[in-house]
């Protein structure tokens, strides 16, 4: 069951992963549009969905202090690292704009020039803390907060609250369900749900249309609380983690590179933004099939530099450096 449990997720991490990069690489054509559209009705679900998943409670100042140290510390690490090649390549002019525009962002949740990716550490850490609160509040306080949560956002909306309150059943439906999810992942038809659960996520995509975790749309790319609309967000996010999910359940064999891959997921996600960046000039020109190939390197990339900071900079990851054993 360990060996299944640490490749199931593993193998999903790498995936949501690769999702996220794909969709960055995505333009305007017709095609490309569409599966740009569908890919958004569940990727970032699925990324807090198995965040919910990893997550354990403890004491609540020590897991304060924990995830603070882990998404905090390379919110700012990273952040600074982004600006630092912005003012590598475009000088100091626009510096202080940039930073007044970032911070901006932060009190309207718009979209923070330093780095338009960076939101998910935020939210991640505000679904965290808001998860010990609705289990020591029970269910039907729970419910009665997310409600009040998702109205109160809907008009002030500092610090992406509204993508918090969007993802907090998601991450709540990880958290409670990670046991039944590891025993479902078992049953021998599991690994052939895709196509069914996959299906479904364009039949709703098709009436629900765009959705956005980052802007907190529920479709149809508008912010607003029109209860279907909702009802089909979280049926097709739904629809789409057990899709990947059951995908990632195809092999139970356990890959060095694979768990590399989804211990390097935070970092994956804070710099595929600044690979993208740089390999515009080539990556936008070209065809679909080789920007595809590309995610799967931007990931590579990403995943080696994650390795050299784990060994050489662990602080910008929230760690400590490794302790030399004795012999």
């Amino acid at each position: 069951m360990a060996v299944q449990r640490i490749t199931l997720l593993d193998n999903a991490r790498v995936l949501t992963a690769l999702l996220v990069v794909v969709g960055h690489l995505l333009v305007g054509r017709h095609f490309e549009r569409t599966l740009y559209i569908y890919i958004y009705q569940f990727h970032m679900p699925l990324f807090f969905f198995i965040s919910g998943m990893l997550d354990r409670h403890t004491a609540f100042a020590p897991y304060l202090k924990k995830n603070a140290r882990l998404l905090l510390i390379p919110l700012v690490s990273f952040s600074l690292l982004l600006l630092l090649e912005r003012v590598l390549r475009y000088g100091w002019y626009g510096y202080l704009p940039m930073l007044r525009r970032s911070g901006e962002a932060l009190l309207t949740s718009g979209v923070i020039d330093v780095s338009p990716t960076i939101w998910f550490l935020i939210v991640l850490f505000e679904a965290k803390l808001l998860s010990v609160v609705f289990e020591r509040a029970g269910w039907l306080a729970s419910a009665m907060l997310w409600v009040g949560l998702l109205v109160a956002t809907y008009y002030f909306n500092p610090l992406f609250m509204a993508s918090t309150a969007m993802i907090m059943p998601l991450y709540l439906a990880g958290y409670y369900g990670r046991e039944y999810v590891l025993r479902l992942s078992q049953k021998p038809w599991f690994p052939f749900l895709w196509p069914v659960a996959f299906a479904l996520v364009a039949v709703i995509m098709s009436y629900n249309g765009r959705v956005s975790t980052n802007a907190a749309w529920y479709g149809h790319a508008t912010h607003g609380l029109q209860p279907l609309r909702i009802l089909c967000f979280y049926t097709s996010a739904m629809s789409g983690i057990l899709g990947v999910l059951s995908l990632s359940s195809l092999t139970q064999k356990h890959r060095a590179w694979v768990q590399t891959s989804a211990e390097a997921l935070i970092t994956i996600m804070c710099l595929q933004y600044l690979v993208i960046r740089l390999c515009s000039p080539i990556l936008f020109p070209s065809s679909l099939p080789f920007r595809l190939f590309a995610a799967v390197v931007i990931m590579v990339v990403c995943v080696i530099v994650h390795q050299l900071i784990a060994r050489y900079a662990p602080f910008m990851l929230g760690r400590g450096y490794a302790r030399k054993t004795k012999r």
